[in-house]
């Protein structure tokens, strides 16, 4: 019995090694994160926030190499309720596709939830996404998501495939007590709850320089321009679920060393902020920061040491997040002086 317990933790052991060096070897890079999101939809469905019946939320045909939806909402019935994505394969053979997703709540908290999706969807970039097959002419229900009585649920959700054209995405909230009534299509649109934005961009790249002389420069995520409904013309103040790709070339032209810090610093009066950030292939997660009567919290996310006359790359991803209020800047300095 303890030979054969030892034998199994060993293969534990070289099974879990073996994984990890998998991924170690198989780590996307910057590059690759940045490429996912080139030919993709993205929606965000936040309105209302709070939800006071069921009802479908949108329908889409996956007519780019993905779609993303971040979804944001509270229940201010007394019964639970449940949020629904699911895929039909309208074609007549099976489709392959793959399923990104962090999902945050039910809870009370609605910075909390909106952070819990934000960094498990984060996560989920530095692995091998989930495949998925679909057999012709069927549905399947890939994320199921309850919320509960006054709680907020907040979610991300990618899906991503090489045929396009064939897949129907459908998102709704089911009150599971009537589930017949919840997702229908024969009511004219004009009576739903729910409007979503379909945004005309999914992410933007941010190209920068910045060297020692400087002393103190910043970059703004979430502020202007600020995407649209491709439809409605109507604007999403904060860019909330749009990707930032930011390439950032750090330069000491001085002749002594220096050390340079990037900090993420809340810019709103009366903001409470969080965020995840993807950076040498790592997660960094943000704690609470806040601005609120003159007083700001901010937070250090990297330093990095400078030879005179070297520079440095260094790349990361971020998105605003449900739950927090944006735009925020990133600090870049080299003078503890300043702040």
């Amino acid at each position: 019995l303890v030979f054969n317990n030892i034998m199994k933790n060993s293969f534990f052991n070289i099974f879990t090694l073996f994984f990890l060096i998998l991924n170690l070897i198989f780590s996307p890079s910057f590059s690759d994160i940045k490429s996912l999101f080139n030919d993709e939809t993205l929606i965000i469905s936040n309105f209302p926030e709070s939800i006071n019946s069921p009802g479908l939320i949108f329908e889409k045909l996956l007519d780019k190499s993905s779609l993303r939806v971040m979804y944001h909402h509270k229940n201010s019935l007394d019964e639970k309720l449940t949020l629904l994505i699911n895929i039909t394969n309208t074609s007549d053979k099976s489709v392959d596709f793959d399923i990104q997703y962090g999902l945050g709540g039910s809870s009370t908290d609605v910075v909390f939830a909106g952070h819990k999706s934000a960094k498990d969807f984060m996560h989920q970039l530095l692995v091998t996404p989930k495949a998925m097959s679909l057999p012709p002419k069927s549905t399947a229900v890939i994320i199921k998501h309850i919320i509960k009585p006054h709680e907020v649920s907040s979610g991300h959700v990618r899906v991503a495939s090489r045929e396009k054209n064939t897949l129907l995405v459908k998102m709704g909230v089911l009150d599971v007590a009537y589930p017949q009534l919840s997702m229908f299509k024969d009511i004219p649109q004009i009576t739903s709850q729910f409007k979503v934005v379909e945004a005309d961009k999914s992410s933007v790249s941010i190209v920068k320089e910045f060297d020692c002389v400087q002393k103190i420069d910043l970059l703004e995520i979430g502020g202007k321009p600020y995407i649209k409904d491709m439809i409605k013309n109507y604007e999403l103040k904060g860019n909330y679920g749009l990707m930032y790709c930011v390439d950032l070339t750090l330069v000491n032209s001085e002749l002594k060393p220096k050390e340079i810090k990037l900090f993420f610093f809340p810019k709103k009066d009366n903001a409470i902020d969080r965020g995840v950030l993807v950076i040498d292939d790592k997660i960094k997660e943000i704690g609470i920061l806040t601005q609120k009567n003159e007083v700001v919290s901010m937070q250090e996310f990297y330093n990095t040491m400078l030879k005179p006359k070297e520079s440095k790359e260094v790349s990361f991803v971020l998105f605003p997040q449900a739950g927090c209020y944006y735009p925020v800047d990133i600090i870049i300095k080299s003078d503890e002086r300043l702040l």
